[in-house]
């Protein structure tokens, strides 16, 4: 199968430039669309393990979620390009990443210290300096966290990304498919890919 990767910001203003570059790099349109959406549930039982464990994680990752549920509507996204190409062509969507509480639980007692030394600390700057000090310093640790979170699960995600695409593929007789990512993920995707399959040709334009 021929396999174009489309990398991209989630959010941008316009997709006709990535879709002309998926219709040029496959000499047609596709026949299959790989999403970088959760290709499983997530498990209620380990989200309240989680929440226990990690609720700064949790949390910054709720409010990043409305952040681009909110730009989605002025702008244009990774999720809009997918359903342009999906509805008007009748074309296959699967979803390929993995669910971001088993990412959590993986490394619990990492994010558990963490999460609970950075509330310890703030708890601790509130007593003894005061309100605006102590929401500074959340609010700081929080983003810092958040970056940390999404740069320790880049790799396994990266991963999980290019086997459950292998997978697929090797499951049906798609000619022709453009997996969706965010553009970090498109160099350790393609090496992925590159080194484990011998039915999919990656694409470049």
């Amino acid at each position: 199968m021929y396999l174009y990767v489309s990398g991209g910001k989630h959010i941008h203003r316009d997709s006709t430039k990535r879709k002309e570059e998926i219709t040029e790099a496959l000499n047609g349109n596709p026949e299959v669309v790989f999403t970088e959406e959760s290709a499983e549930p997530d498990n209620d039982k380990e989200k309240l393990r989680n929440l226990l464990a990690a609720p700064l994680i949790l949390f910054s990752l709720l409010l990043w979620t409305l952040v681009l549920k909110i730009l989605r509507i002025p702008f244009n996204s990774d999720q809009k390009l997918t359903n342009e190409i999906t509805h008007t062509q009748d074309v296959e969507k699967i979803k390929v990443d993995r669910p971001i509480t088993p990412l959590i639980s993986e490394a619990r007692i990492l994010w558990l210290f963490s999460n609970w030394l950075i509330i310890a600390i703030v708890v601790f700057i509130y007593s003894s300096v005061g309100l605006s000090s102590a929401m500074f310093v959340l609010v700081l640790f929080v983003f810092i966290l958040f970056l940390s979170f999404i740069a320790a699960t880049a790799a396994p995600r990266n991963y999980a990304i290019a086997m459950n695409t292998m997978q697929a593929v090797k499951e049906n007789e798609y000619k022709r498919g453009v997996l969706v990512v965010g553009s970090e993920h498109v160099e350790e995707v393609k090496r992925h890919i590159s080194r484990a399959s011998n039915q999919i040709e990656l694409v470049e334009v």
